[in-house]
């Protein structure tokens, strides 16, 4: 094989890679557009962490909300470094701005995930069932507007 015949070829791997690599992507993005348009809106994390490929740190994989929103996030951390139990060592990182090897090894987790916050959904509800009926129903429109008390004539804003 020539020099060329070997540029060729990784050409060729690198584009098929890329390929994967995108649909990978979406798959992530569709999940977590189907959880934000559901409106789940509870923190939650795996608790069995995952290790990529050449990679010896652990890394979670939850569902959190930072300043851009809901998502999925990962969480790292070196065992050797840090406490196993302090897992908020370093992150959390949105999972699709992560390096390729990262997302590879979450999206397997991604169902767990998705099964263990319908549970915590689910058990939330059940909470929610022994006083349901004594809720006053949701109105139109933001809360009533409550001005504060002025102190020494002035609002304390």
């Amino acid at each position: 094989m020539s020099d060329l015949e070997k540029v060729t070829e990784v050409a060729r791997l690198s584009k098929r890679l890329n390929d994967l690599t995108d649909r990978l992507n979406a798959q992530i993005s569709s999940a977590e557009k189907q959880l934000r348009d559901g409106g789940v809106g509870l923190e939650l994390w795996l608790p069995e962490p995952f290790t990529p490929v050449g990679d010896t740190d652990q890394w979670w994989l939850g569902w959190h909300k930072s300043n851009d929103g809901w998502g999925f996030y990962v969480r790292e951390f070196d065992p050797a470094e840090v406490d196993p139990h302090d897992i908020t060592a370093r992150g959390p990182d949105a999972l699709l701005d992560c390096g390729r090897a990262i997302r590879l090894a979450a999206f397997p987790c991604i169902e767990p995930l998705a099964d263990l916050l319908g549970r915590r959904l689910s058990e939330t509800l059940e909470l929610f069932s022994e006083f349901q009926d004594d809720l006053p129903p949701v109105q139109d429109g933001p809360p009533p507007f409550r001005r504060a008390k002025a102190v020494d004539g002035e609002v304390p804003f």
